[in-house]
């Protein structure tokens, strides 16, 4: 299989998380990160549809320019596999608390598919739109923790989600006060 196929089932599988009718049609956001080797016409069309769908799709590149793997939390993402990065709080967090409850549907998929979830946090995103244009804005993406595939097997969807959900409520929490955002 080729890098085109896995860009395309990424996205794919990122759009199944929006399947279900909301009321909010804004704060529908996937976050691609990419090494930006190949995209085709299949993946073309998977984002286009998401655009339809009102979902908007941010590209964040890494890598080297020679090409190289890239190393999460102890293990490196092969060339063979593809990895899929999605919000599990359904929608923007207007509120003062660190993170919304979570839905259960994303970690249903990373079960199904008998894949590791990488938990990461994003700290300070909503200054982007903020200070748009206007200058630089810190945003902080933290990798928190790798849960294993074969810890997910036994465990419902939702003791998945609370197990991830407290370590990126205590990682936001510790971020945000370490670069003074929380009191």
């Amino acid at each position: 299989m080729n890098d085109e196929y896995y860009m395309r089932k990424a996205l794919e599988q990122a759009l199944l998380a929006f399947s279900g009718d909301t009321e909010q049609s804004h704060g529908r956001v996937i976050i691609l990160i990419t090494d930006g080797e190949n995209h085709d016409d299949d993946a073309i069309a998977v984002a286009e549809r998401a655009a339809q769908m009102g979902v908007k799709i941010f590209t964040i590149g890494i890598g080297t320019p020679e090409g190289a793997p890239i190393q999460i939390g102890g293990e490196f993402i092969k060339d063979d596999k593809a990895s899929i990065a999605v919000f599990p709080e359904g929608g923007t967090n207007k509120t003062g608390a660190p993170l919304l409850p979570y839905r259960s549907g994303v970690f249903k998929i990373a079960q199904k598919a008998n894949v590791p979830i990488v938990v990461c946090s994003l700290v300070n995103s909503r200054a982007i739109l903020h200070n748009m244009f206007r200058k630089h804005t810190e945003v902080w993406l933290d990798v928190l923790d790798v849960v294993p595939a074969e810890d997910l097997a036994g465990k419902t969807a939702i003791e998945v989600g609370e197990r991830v959900h407290a370590v990126m409520e205590a990682g936001i929490v510790a971020r945000e006060t370490e670069q003074g955002l929380r009191a």
